[in-house]
């Protein structure tokens, strides 16, 4: 469970407000918004990567500021969508990176440790590559290894920035169905960001919309209904279904 106390975030300045929210475990937690709106300055600010401008948020019951590096890697898992240039390193190697907060540089990994990794790259669909070099693969299958990596860390709170880029479209339904039946059987925090708002709507619990500095949490009819919303999304040739929860495009006459 990750908990917000009147957060604000951003790199000098605050770039949005995010007042006192609560994620709980079991949750699948979408944010959207336009860009450059703050989604992926808050996903790090939650993984500790940046520090609040002002307020501060809780995992469990440990405020951020108490939580020493090692303590929070055993806690939030974050992807990122940095590029990985490596090489010389499998698709089962890149995803067993995943278990280095629980060891020492010997990483001499238990058979709990392999079963694991196992089962977070064959939950990715990427088991028959399992042996092929990270940097041989497709941009595709280089972003299911890293959700596999981000599994494999098996941390109460899982925070990923855009998991579907580079994914086609079969792969990022399959891919969110699969994150949202894993948070909620395992009893896990995800919170991902999102540009396909669509899918956002269509498979999480809650959406945390930011906007305008500010920040709407609540169901995805509450969102899509909300005038901030509206404002940002929608106008002469974007309309916005409620029963389907999809964009309808109007063409001009």
């Amino acid at each position: 469970m990750i908990r917000t106390h009147e957060l604000c975030i951003g790199h000098t300045n605050t770039l949005a407000r995010l007042g006192n929210l609560t994620f709980e475990n079991g949750e699948f937690i979408g944010i959207i918004g336009k860009n450059g709106i703050g989604k992926t300055t808050l996903l790090k600010t939650l993984a500790g990567l940046l520090p609040p401008v002002d307020g501060s948020f809780f995992i469990g019951e440990t405020r951020n500021d108490k939580i020493k590096w090692t303590e929070m890697s055993r806690q939030t898992a974050m992807l990122l969508t940095d590029e990985i240039a490596v090489r010389h390193i499998s698709v089962w190697q890149m995803a067993a990176y995943g278990r280095y907060p629980y060891h020492d540089n010997s990483c001499h990994f238990t058979e709990k440790d392999k079963l694991i990794i196992d089962n977070a790259v064959r939950a990715m669909g990427m088991a028959e590559l399992s042996d092929t070099p990270f940097d041989c693969l497709s941009d595709g299958e280089k972003q299911k290894t890293l959700i596999a990596k981000t599994i494999a860390q098996d941390t109460e709170n899982i925070l990923l920035d855009e998991p579907t880029s580079h994914l086609d479209l079969p792969s990022k339904i399959k891919t969110l169905i699969f994150l949202k039946e894993w948070a909620r059987k395992n009893k896990k925090c995800v919170i991902f960001s999102i540009h396909e708002t669509e899918l956002a709507f269509q498979t999480a619990d809650k959406i945390l919309f930011l906007h305008n500095g500010k920040a709407t949490f609540g169901t995805a009819h509450d969102i899509a209904a909300c005038d901030d919303f509206k404002r940002d999304f929608l106008d002469e040739n974007i309309t916005f279904n409620l029963e389907n929860m999809k964009f309808d495009i109007h063409w001009p006459q």
